[in-house]
């Protein structure tokens, strides 16, 4: 059958680990293991208290901000299933996408999935009409079929969700739509990748993780500082143990935004109100 043709597979449930199993997995790096180390390293601002001190709340339980990746452990929710760590994506012939949120990131993002051979934009999403039509053309320009627009309003991303010839769900939209849309993309059986940050509060963090070992669905963080040549040098120097036994890792850069936010074109909505108009703030 055609890749094309083919419908998206359904989620399955996968009962949670117990017991030597699970203990076995726990020993394996996953997004489990990344949030204990995050409790304990006090939330790297995640509203898990203040650096230096404190209680952390994970998932409802309230956590030493101090407290061992053991201990944070067991104030974690329950898993889901296997985790999802290292599980490769089913392999397609054609990988069919659709994007939601077309602004500065989205837009010139769906430039880039129509540079890459065997990629097909099936569908693109954004209440402002005007966009959503703007990348639908870019789509034909390039020579596939005109994807389905989806601009009702700013529900209409669940309506994308639901198709059965999407295999992946690329979100750039604003913060505090992320985890919703990650979410309505798992439980309608696609992959999803999010731009940064994922989710505003730890707990949809957890259910994130939960979702992607229910779902057996990859939920992935993106960032295009992640993968440049210095970034998996790196990666591959660690994967080689040239570090050693990596216990912790954190890393900050200086990003210069000015020209971006004093330039009175860029953004929109109360953002460029408070550009254009400091004095009101």
């Amino acid at each position: 059958m055609n890749d094309d043709a083919r419908p998206a597979p359904e989620p399955q449930d996968i009962p949670p680990h117990t017991g030597a199993a699970d203990e076995a997995a726990r020993q394996d790096p996953s997004r489990r293991s990344v949030l204990w180390t995050t409790a304990g390293a006090a939330g790297a601002g995640l509203g898990l208290g203040a650096l230096g001190g404190g209680t952390a709340s994970a998932a409802g339980a309230t956590v030493p901000a101090a407290v061992t990746a053991a201990e944070a452990a067991a104030a974690a929710p329950a898993r889901q299933g296997r985790t999802m760590a290292g599980v490769r994506f089913e392999g397609r012939s054609t990988v069919r996408v659709g994007i939601v949120g077309l602004g500065n990131r989205g837009n010139s993002m769906i430039d880039l999935f129509l540079a890459v051979p065997g990629v097909r934009v099936k569908a693109v999403c954004d209440p402002v009409r005007d966009k959503a039509e703007k990348a639908a053309a870019k789509v034909t320009a390039a020579g596939q079929p005109a994807p389905t627009v989806y601009a009702k309003d700013e529900d209409d991303y669940e309506n994308l969700c639901r198709r059965g010839d999407i295999d992946f769900v690329y979100v750039a939209t604003p913060w505090e739509l992320h985890f919703p849309m990650a979410k309505a993309a798992m439980l309608n059986g696609k992959h999803v990748g999010v731009e940064c940050p994922i989710a505003m509060r730890l707990e949809e963090l957890w259910q994130l993780v939960g979702l992607s070992e229910r779902t057996r669905r990859h939920c992935m963080q993106l960032e295009n500082c992640c993968y440049g040549k210095n970034e998996m040098r790196v990666l591959r120097m660690a994967h080689a143990g040239l570090f050693g036994d990596l216990l912790h890792g954190a890393g900050a850069y200086n990003h210069d935004l000015r020209g971006l936010m004093f330039d009175p074109d860029y953004y929109e909505g109360p953002v460029a109100a408070a550009v254009a108009h400091p004095a009101a703030r």
